[in-house]
Parts: C-alpha cells; sequence; structure tokens
C-alpha cells in the first residue's frame, strides 16, 4: 500500500464507470388521470417532459391534462428510442402488446 491507502495493484487502466455521464434517452408513457387517454413519446430529459404535458406545452396532450407516467424504456442511443416510438405510435400490434404487458400499471389510479 502506498500511503494514500490504496494498495498500486488494484489500480486500473480501465476509467471509472462514474466518470462519464451517458446521456439517456427515454420512451415514455402517459396515461391522462382525466379520460385515461394513453400517449407516447420520447425525450432526453423525462422529467421535465413529464413536467411540459402537464403544464399545457404539448398542444395534443393539453387537453387532457394531469398526465401520469405509467411506463418508460431507457436507451443510450436517440436513434434506438426515436425507432421505438415510432413502431408504438404506428403499428397496433406493438402498442397492444406493450399495453398487455403493462396493464395493471396502466389500471392503476
Amino acid at each position: 500500500m502506498n500511503a494514500g491507502g490504496v494498495d498500486k495493484a488494484c489500480k486500473s487502466t480501465v476509467p471509472h464507470l462514474l466518470t462519464y455521464i451517458i446521456k439517456m434517452y427515454y420512451v415514455y408513457i402517459i396515461k391522462s388521470t382525466v379520460n385515461s387517454t394513453i400517449y407516447c413519446g420520447y425525450s432526453s430529459d423525462l422529467k421535465q417532459r413529464i413536467e411540459d404535458h402537464n403544464a399545457g406545452k404539448s398542444k395534443y396532450t393539453s387537453k387532457f391534462k394531469p398526465w401520469k407516467l405509467v411506463y418508460y424504456e431507457a436507451y443510450t442511443l436517440r436513434s434506438d428510442a426515436i425507432i421505438r416510438e415510432r413502431k408504438l405510435k404506428k403499428n397496433r400490434n406493438v402498442m397492444a402488446f406493450l399495453k398487455k404487458r403493462i396493464a395493471k400499471s396502466i389500471n392503476v389510479s
């Protein structure tokens, strides 16, 4: 051990994972607490995006606020999040399968 109490053999040439900040992209599903409408979107700042929906900053979702987050997926690549969001919005079978998987989350008030 050296004077700092660190064993030189324990030092790694691989950088510590916490030294990197990985930007994440989220595909999310929110549910209106007013009429149970479901909305799917993507964002790099999930918390802020939900706040924006509830503040009426989105044309479509402003009609049905307030919204509650019921599901999200995280991606490291923006392109992956965009592709997933498009699949959920365009393909009814994909969205139906996901709704079935998260049915209990969607039905909780």
